[in-house]
Parts: C-alpha cells; structure tokens; sequence
C-alpha cells in the first residue's frame, strides 16, 4: 500500500512540474525577414497575452501543454504548442484575401485583377473612425505598414521596413489626388479622405520613379455626386467628436530604477572612471549633475563633513518626483473636432466645400495646437470632350510649445519644496561654486538656477505655420476608351 501510495505522489509531482508555468521568447518576422510590430500573442483558451516591440521580440508565460496563437491584421493567423521550449521563432504569411475595391496608383484607378505587384486598400470603415489626422487611422491597417511615433507623437510610417541608404528620407511619398505633396498628413482633412491605397514593392517605382523607394500611400479625397435626371442635390454632411485620453504611464515611460538603487549606483559610480572631470573642482564653475553628486562632490572637496553628507542623501531616498511630474508637468490629452461639408451637384457640375476645426492638447501641459482646415473641389463637365478640375485646399495651424516634457531628473529630485516654492537645480553652472565664488547681486539677472517648473511657467514658445495647396486639371476624352489629363500643382 506504501508502495502505490509512493507512486501515485511521484505521479502527482511530475504532473505539476510539467504543467508549471514559465517564460517563453520569441520573434515574430515576416516571409522576408522583417520584424512585425504589434503583432499579438495568447496562450489559446486563456487570458494571457503579449505584444511584439520594435524589434519583433515577444515574452510570455506559458507551460508545456499550452498553444499560442500569433495574430496580425493581414497575415494568417497561426498556432504552435510550446513543449519544452523556451524560445519561438515564427514567420507569419500574408493573407491572400479578397478585395472587390479598384486599386488607385494615383495615375489611374484600375480593378484589382489588372493590378500588379503588391498593395492593400484601406477598409473604409477603419477610414472613418474618429481621429486628429488621417495617419492615426492607418496605425495597423495594412500588413507591412509599420506605424511609430516621433518625439511629438506624430506617426511615422514605413513600408516592408527601411528601403533607403538615407537616414532622414525613410517615410513612403504620399500622393493626393494624383500629386506627391509636401505637406505630408497633416495638410489632409481627415473627413474628406475617400479611399487610401498603399503600393510596397517596387512596381511602385514604375510610375513615381525614385523617390517612391519606400513606398507610395495615395489617398483619394470626396466629391459630390449628382442623383440624376436632371435634379441637383444638396447636402450638408456633419461630424465631430470630443476625445479624452489618459495621462502616460511614467513607470512604462520612464523605465527608471527605484530611488534607492538609483543613489547606490551614483554613490558606487562617482569615484570610479571619469568622475574627476565630470565635477567641478574648486576653481571650476562646471557642474549640472544630481543632487547626489553635487553633495559627493563637496564632501570630496571638504565643504560638507560625511554626516552632513549622510544625512542629506538618507534625506533624498525618502523622496519620488513621479507624483509631482504628473501634477504639474502632465496632462489628459485632449482632442476635439468640428467639421461641415456643404456638398452641391448636377449633372453637369459638383462641388465640395469643407471646412475643419481641431484643437489637440498634447501629452505634456502647455503642449497645444489649434488647426484650421478649408478645401474646396470641383469638377465640370464644360463638354461633352472636356472636363475640368479643380482642387483648393489651405490649412492654418499655431501651436503652443512651452510645455517642457519629461525634465530629465533622478528620481529623487522634487520640482516643489514643502511650501510649492521651486527646487534650484544647477545647470550647466555649478551653485555652490556659483554660492562661494561669484557676486550674484552685481548681475541683472541675480538667479543662477534652474528647474524645470520653472522653466515652463516662464516661457511661452508658440509658433504658426500655414500650407497651401491648389491643383488644376483638364480631361480631353478624344474618343471611347482613351483620354487624355492634363495638370498642374502648386503648394505654399
């Protein structure tokens, strides 16, 4: 009886250890080798899940038995049992779907059958989603356009990776209306966008040379359509939308180590490789670097004793600014959009007039922008053999950019005192050099200091800046099936 009991808890014991969970990683790539972002990874069945970063890297907790399931909007979908590995590399395989959409090149609109090379239309309806811009509704929208976002929060897109030895010249070329514009997404009245293509591969090249090496984005805007029989038409099309976001997660964001193993480290570093000309020494102004430094540095130079020195930084590590960052350099992103269509129609004629208001509050307080946005577009037909185009579009935009962002600070270094009175940091010029050294009451600007709240509340940095862009065709249609276009751009 000892005997079986003994075997049925060895039993009990290896099944738990099969089932336990641990770390799996892994990298998502695509049938060329490029990483996918964003793509999703769960454990079937269950609640676990993870998504790929920049480089295509995934890590989540799984036992043997489990299955993942990779997913990634226009790539098949896909499942591997983890079994005794701890690491999985995937390539996921485009979707081979469907489209009954034509395919718009930006020289000519054809169906997707006389198509060649590789593209993706936009589903409309991701097109009308509620957004700022036309860029953040193609975030993810289309399998091998990557969507980031700059240092302003600005996407940035590339196709199928980097395809340039430039540096500074990695985006697509963006096409309206059958012209590449200069403006980029931001001159574009979200609401009046039709249809968006994206060419990636290198047919592209057959039609915009060069400078479409990294893949061309063509949008296509509204026009008013005519009910026929003779009747004109008129509508009034209105939309707008208030948006709240939360505030950025400084934990995610900052990724910085606790306020305790931040001064260990500063304390273990300050004596070892360069320290000596990082601080300054008696007669040199030179400083800028943490409090903690700044009060190692006067003990080395023996102006503080080590109980001094002790107790100002035991003071320190009871301290954490995230609070005092989120209160008064964060913000509750804001966005709200006013926009009216007035379209008018006949059977000869139809015209557009669109007119846009948005305010964007950004991430970081006094981040703002105000946008004004007009266009106008007509068509006539002036002959039976000879139509006529014409597209307007002006976008006025100020922004505010007094807002000082992250500042930069160890953990430990507070904007505020006790009283909201603020902190002085050195920077650039060391205070107590500064303190010791220099007749501050002999210079017109007495305070030497600087912080970051301060910083903010003192300046106001705005700017304005205005685009506009006209576009002027004609259409000979010298016989059944073959015509002839003629046009102009001209963009400010």
């Amino acid at each position: 009886m000892k005997k079986l009991y003994l075997a049925w808890l060895i039993c009990l014991m290896a099944f738990q250890v099969s089932a336990q969970q641990r770390w799996v990683t892994g990298v998502v790539a695509d049938t060329n080798g490029v990483p996918v972002v964003g793509a999703t990874v769960t454990v079937k069945g269950g609640t676990n899940g993870a998504i790929t970063n920049s480089d295509g890297s995934f890590r989540i907790e799984a036992s043997d038995s489990d299955i993942l399931v990779f997913k990634y909007l226009g790539y098949d979908e896909q499942e591997i049992q983890v079994g005794p590995r701890t690491r999985i590399e995937i390539e996921l395989r485009e979707s081979a779907h469907q489209l009954d959409d034509v395919v718009v090149t930006g020289y000519q609109t054809i169906s997707k059958e006389r198509a060649t090379g590789s593209f993706d239309i936009i589903d409309k309806a991701q097109l009308e989603k509620p957004s700022g811009s036309i860029a953040s509704r193609l975030i993810g929208s289309a399998a091998g356009l990557v969507g980031t976002q700059d240092a302003y929060g600005n996407p940035v897109f590339e196709i199928r990776g980097r395809s340039s030895l430039s540096t500074s010249a990695t985006e697509p070329l963006l096409v309206v209306d059958g012209f590449a514009i200069e403006g980029g997404f931001e001159s574009i009245n979200p609401n009046d966008v039709e249809s968006v293509t994206v060419l990636k591969d290198a047919a592209a090249a057959s039609i915009w040379g060069a400078k479409s090496a990294n893949g061309v984005i063509v949008v296509t805007t509204k026009n008013a359509r005519s009910e026929g029989g003779g009747k004109a038409s008129v509508t009034v099309d209105y939309s707008g939308f208030f948006k709240v976001s939360p505030k950025l997660d400084l934990d995610y964001t900052l990724s910085q180590a606790s306020v305790n193993d931040v001064i260990d480290y500063e304390i273990y570093g300050f004596t070892r490789w360069d320290s000596t000309t990082w601080y300054p020494q008696e007669n040199d102004y030179s400083g800028g670097g943490s409090k903690v430094y700044e009060l190692l540095n006067e003990n080395r130079l023996g102006h503080i004793s080590d109980a001094e020195m002790n107790a100002a930084i035991d003071e320190l590590r009871t301290k954490n600014n995230y609070g005092q960052i989120k209160k008064y350099l964060l913000q509750n992103p804001i966005v709200h959009q006013e926009n009216v269509a007035v379209n008018i129609a006949t059977d000869r004629s139809s015209n557009t007039l669109s007119a846009l208001y948005q305010n964007d509050r950004q991430h970081y307080k006094k981040q703002n922008s105000t946008k004004y946005m007009v266009n106008f577009r007509n068509r006539t037909h002036v002959f039976k053999w000879l139509d006529f185009n014409f597209n307007g579009a002006y976008t006025y935009t100020k922004n505010d950019n007094s807002g000082y962002g992250l500042p930069g600070l160890s953990p430990y270094e507070m904007l505020v005192d006790e009283n909201g009175d603020y902190i002085p940091y050195s920077y650039g010029v060391s205070l107590d050099y500064v303190k010791r050294h220099v007749p501050e009451g002999k210079f017109p600007y007495e305070d030497w200091s600087w912080n970051p709240l301060q910083e903010m509340n003192n300046r106001e940095l705005t700017s304005t800046s205005a685009n506009a862009r006209v576009q002027a065709g004609l259409t000979f249609k010298l016989w059944k099936g073959l015509t002839f276009d003629s046009r102009i751009q001209y963009e400010i």
